[in-house]
Parts: C-alpha cells; sequence; structure tokens
C-alpha cells in the first residue's frame, strides 16, 4: 500500500479513529469493559501471539494492511508515530488497545531509589542494592525522583496535543507490586532479608510503600480521570511475579502486611497480576481484599508451576471477578484448546482470552489467521446473538 503522511497528533487520531471504526470487533476497551462488568459481548476479544526470538526472519503476512505512515521529525511527529503503532495488533486479527505507554516498562520505579535501568537489557536494573545501601539513599519523592518527572512532562506533552475522551487514554507506567519492586532493588536481599535483617527489611519495605502509594496518586492526579482508561479507572493494579519464589507462609509473614498496608490506605479494587503461580493466585484471592480481576492459564517453564483455568474458576466460585485467561498453546491442538475457553463464557461471561503459540514462528503467522477466522466464526454463531 502507499504510504500516508500525518503532519499532527490530532491527523493521527483521525486516522486511528476511522480505522478502528471499521473493526468493531478488534476493539480491545469496550470488549474487556464488558467483561469486567459481566455483561453479554458480542465480540470475544481473542488475542492469539506467537513467541518472538531474534533469529527468527521470515516473511511476515499481514491479516489486516495498512499503509507506511510518515511523520515529520520532532516531538509531534514521534507522537503521531506512537498513535499509529496502536493498530499494530490488526495486522494478527488481535484487539487494539489505543493507549499511549508511560514509563519504562517493569524497571519504571526502580530509578526513584538510585539505580539506573540498562537499555540493553529491555531497561531492567543495571545492578542491585544491599538493604544498607538502599537505605543510606534519600527517601525518594513521588513527584520528582527517577523517571518520574520525565512521565509528568508526557503526559503533559499528550494532554497538550490530543482532547480528552476522544479515542487515546494513558494508563499508569507498570509500577509492579511492592515485593517485585524490592526484589528488582535488593535482588538476594528482598528474599533472605526479613530472615537476617528483620529491622532493616522492614525499615526498606515501610519506606517503599509509602513511595508506591505516594507515586499512584501522583500520577493519577497527572493522568486525570478523563484520560484514564475506562476499565482502570478507580482501580489498583499490582503484580506479584516474584512472589512465585517464596512460600505462602513466607508471604503470609514478611510481605502481606505491607499490601494489605497499601490496599488499608487506597482503599479501591484491586487487580491482580499473579504471573501464573497457584499459590500466588490463591493466597491474593484469600488475603486481599476486593479483588475483581485477576489471571490464570497454563505456562510451561515457571518457577512455581501454573495454575489451571478450572481451578482458578473453582476458587472464584460466585463471586463477581474478572479472570483474564493467559495460556501456551499445544502444538496442533490450538483450535480445540481455545475453543473450550471460549464454551466457559456461557456460565462465566467474565472471561477474556490470550494465548500464545510458543511453537509459532513467523512464518506460521497465515496459519495463526486461519485459526483466528475460525475461532470468530465460532463465537459469532454460539455467542455473539448473531443469527
Amino acid at each position: 500500500m502507499s504510504n500516508k503522511f500525518l503532519d499532527s497528533p490530532l491527523a493521527a487520531l483521525e486516522y486511528v479513529t476511522n480505522t478502528l471504526a471499521q473493526y468493531p470487533e478488534r476493539q480491545a476497551l469496550p470488549i474487556r469493559a464488558a467483561a469486567r462488568s459481566g455483561l453479554q459481548r458480542r465480540y470475544s476479544g481473542l488475542c492469539l501471539n506467537y513467541l518472538a526470538v531474534p533469529d527468527d526472519h521470515g516473511q511476515a503476512v499481514d491479516a489486516v494492511q495498512l499503509p507506511e505512515i510518515e511523520a515529520p521529525a520532532g516531538a509531534d511527529g514521534e507522537l503521531a508515530r506512537q498513535m499509529i503503532q496502536v493498530l499494530r495488533p490488526l495486522s494478527m486479527l488481535n484487539p487494539v488497545s489505543p493507549v499511549l505507554a508511560l514509563g519504562k516498562g517493569v524497571g519504571t520505579l526502580v530509578p526513584s531509589f538510585g539505580i539506573p535501568l540498562d537499555a540493553a537489557t529491555d531497561h531492567s536494573p543495571a545492578y542491585t542494592l544491599s538493604l544498607e545501601d538502599a537505605l543510606k539513599l534519600p527517601v525518594p519523592c513521588p513527584a520528582t525522583s527517577g523517571l518520574l518527572p520525565e512521565i509528568h512532562e508526557r503526559i503533559d506533552f499528550i494532554k497538550s496535543r490530543l482532547p480528552a475522551g476522544r479515542g487515546f487514554y494513558m494508563n499508569l507506567p507498570n509500577m509492579q507490586g511492592l515485593f517485585n519492586l524490592a526484589h528488582a532493588i535488593l535482588g538476594d536481599d528482598a528474599l533472605i532479608g526479613p530472615l537476617i535483617k528483620p529491622e532493616l527489611y522492614r525499615e526498606f519495605m515501610l519506606r517503599m510503600t509509602d513511595f508506591w502509594i505516594g507515586a499512584w496518586r501522583q500520577l493519577h492526579a497527572w493522568i486525570g480521570p478523563e484520560w484514564m482508561t475506562p476499565d482502570r479507572r478507580g482501580i489498583v493494579h499490582l503484580g506479584f511475579c516474584s512472589v512465585n519464589l517464596v512460600s505462602t507462609d513466607y508471604y503470609l509473614e514478611h510481605v502481606l502486611p505491607y499490601d494489605l498496608l497499601l490496599t488499608r490506605e487506597l482503599d479501591l479494587p484491586l487487580s491482580i497480576h499473579p504471573c501464573s503461580g497457584p499459590h500466588v493466585f490463591r493466597v491474593t484471592l484469600e488475603q486481599l481484599p476486593n479483588v475483581v480481576a485477576t489471571q490464570a492459564g497454563f505456562i510451561e517453564k515457571t518457577a512455581a508451576g501454573s495454575i489451571s483455568v478450572d481451578a482458578a474458576l473453582d476458587m472464584i466460585g460466585p463471586r463477581p471477578i474478572a479472570l483474564e485467561i493467559g495460556q501456551e498453546l499445544p502444538p496442533g491442538e490450538e483450535f480445540e484448546f481455545i475453543r473450550r475457553d471460549l464454551d466457559r463464557y456461557a456460565d462465566h461471561p467474565r472471561l477474556t482470552f490470550n494465548y500464545t503459540g510458543m511453537h509459532w514462528r513467523i512464518r506460521d503467522r497465515e496459519r495463526i489467521q486461519a485459526i483466528h477466522r475460525r475461532l470468530d466464526d465460532y463465537w459469532q454463531l454460539r455467542y455473539s446473538g448473531e443469527a
């Protein structure tokens, strides 16, 4: 297709809005909102991905052909290009979320504690600190430390270029959860600290909890409710990946008190990322208040195993909790495997569906798209309400 020139973020907004209007079945936001509310929905929101590896140089085949986008140099042109990038999932028939990113992934809050990020390792912490060294550093400010001024500047720039409530949103950057962040900053001291340096560990965790709460509030104030993605408004999202490295008893004694301090202070519904761990799924569901969303599904290579969708639904029971399914697919059985999950929707409308074929590569894109279309047709016949 021919190139398309977009001279401003407003032109990009018009282009993205007009393009998305042609694909109502790929609009992620209303699908997620319906799932969170337990409402019947017309489209499944199915997402299929393949494993990206550096040496995979196959020829990509796109299901939806989009023109190459050109934009002027400078900040306006860069924002326009970033806005167009939200349409990339259409190439694989996957849902599109018109959300502009903030921060630098899982490491976003780490520089507030004096540790730089390494761009060569996808912005992971460049090193870790001992508890003693971490506590020698100044208490981080939720508004001025680390990457937060840069994030504030980006938020203000986006607001200066785009109208609120007109199709694009911002989410909070990836703030992780308290123990995830402690592990990223302290390394092994996050695991052994409460056992051999309990007073230092307690001082650090209280300091970090206060900072996390302050940063959450500050970021919300900067973004504003009209800019927050609808299904994220008024919800606290917490990641628990590193809790998979410790036992349930360890979590209850050494981590849960700080999670409860955070949740009591913010007093809002919780969305949980247990990183597939069965004991993490269970303990967060049992111990944390007002959980409204969590995640489950088979992942082969994990630190503590993975929780099945059946087990997760059994634990949730009749409670109005959204379950975000994220699973790796069995080779050769992809269609049937996913179809079984789609059929759970009849009794559990708060499900969403996300899958990765770890065996798939770029050369498999057309086959993946064909499976996607078959599953879309299946949903339409069974669950969309359409004849």
